[in-house]
């Protein structure tokens, strides 16, 4: 049998590390067309379509302003929620 492919939706939010929000955050994921950004309050939310359980994907954040971060992520559920990342800021 086939592994059933499904929709995931992966949330969270971005913040520094004083946990203040960031906004405009590109979260993407690698490799693929997958992206969003974060709004006002930091949060994000995404759409994967055609993934299975058991995936692994790797998240990516950019912004000019912040150090980029990757976060492997195993997906065990068709709804992924809290997923933060904690940004420094690139010393200029």
């Amino acid at each position: 049998t086939l592994p059933l492919t499904t929709v995931v939706f992966i949330s969270g939010a971005v913040e520094t590390a004083a946990e203040m929000p960031i906004r405009d955050v590109e979260i993407n994921v690698a490799g693929t067309k997958y992206f969003t950004r974060s709004i006002t309050d930091g949060t994000y939310s995404l759409r994967l379509d055609e993934y299975t359980l058991g995936d692994e994907i790797t998240l990516t954040t950019s912004h000019p302003d912040f150090e980029d971060k990757t976060m492997l992520l195993k997906i065990g559920s068709p709804n992924i929620q809290n997923i933060k990342f904690f940004l420094q800021p690139v010393s200029h």
